[in-house]
C-alpha cells in the first residue's frame, strides 16, 4: 500500500498510527501525512526506510498496536496518569481514561532497564543535571530513585539509536516542557509492556 491508495485498509493503518501518536487524521487515503507517519513508524521500530505499508510493516504495526485503543486498568479512572508503554515506545498523558497527549519515548538498555510498575512523581526539577552521568535532564519528573521522565537531547539527536540509563526520554524539548507544566507532584506513573 502506497501513496494515493484508498479504502478501509488504509483507515485501519491510520487508526493504528493515530493510537501510536502519529499527527494524522483517518482520511481513508494514503496522503502525505500518513506516508510520513508510516516512514516514522518504520524508523521507530527498526525497519528499512520507506513510506509503503508492506506485509512486514503491517505485521509489525498490528503487533505493536495490538492493544489499540485500550489502556491497562492502572491507567484508567478519574485521575491524571502518565501511562508509559515500552512495547509501543510511547508515553500517554491520560485523564479520566481519555488520552490527552501521546509522545514518543525512549528507555533504558538491557544493562540499565527502565523499571516497570506503578509509581508516582515524587520530585520535579526544571534544570536537573545527572550526578552520576553529568548529563542534562531538563524538565525532570522523578518516579523511582534516579529514574525520571525528561527531555533527552541524545534522543533528540540520535532517535532510537541509543538508550538511557533507565530514564524515560522525551524527544522534543517543547513536548517535555508542556508535559512538565501539566503534570503535578503525586501524579501516577504506570510503566508496562502491552
Amino acid at each position: 500500500m502506497g501513496a494515493g491508495d484508498r479504502g478501509p485498509f488504509v483507515v485501519g493503518v491510520q487508526q493504528r498510527l493515530l493510537w501510536l501518536g502519529a499527527p494524522i487524521r483517518a482520511t481513508h487515503v494514503m496522503d502525505d501525512a500518513t506516508l510520513k507517519a508510516v516512514s516514522a513508524f518504520r524508523v521507530k521500530f527498526g525497519m528499512s526506510a520507506g513510506t509503503t505499508v508492506t506485509t512486514a510493516v503491517w505485521k509489525q504495526l498490528t503487533a505493536v498496536s495490538r492493544a489499540h485503543g485500550s489502556l491497562p486498568a492502572a491507567c484508567r479512572g478519574n485521575r491524571l496518569v502518565l501511562c508509559i508503554d515500552k512495547t509501543q515506545k510511547s508515553l500517554r498523558l491520560v485523564r479520566d481514561g481519555k488520552v490527552l497527549v501521546t509522545l514518543d519515548a525512549r528507555f533504558g538498555s538491557a544493562a540499565h532497564p527502565t523499571r516497570e510498575g506503578v509509581f508516582h512523581v515524587f520530585a520535579k526539577a526544571r534544570y536537573h543535571v545527572s550526578s552520576l552521568y553529568h548529563t542534562p535532564m531538563p524538565y525532570s519528573m522523578f518516579f523511582s530513585g534516579g529514574e525520571a521522565v525528561h527531555y533527552s537531547p541524545f534522543f533528540h539527536r540520535d532517535g532510537y539509536n541509543g538508550h538511557s540509563h533507565g530514564c524515560v526520554g522525551i524527544r522534543q524539548i517543547s513536548d517535555a516542557a508542556a508535559l512538565y507544566a501539566r503534570v503535578p507532584m503525586g501524579t501516577r506513573v504506570v510503566i508496562y509492556r502491552s
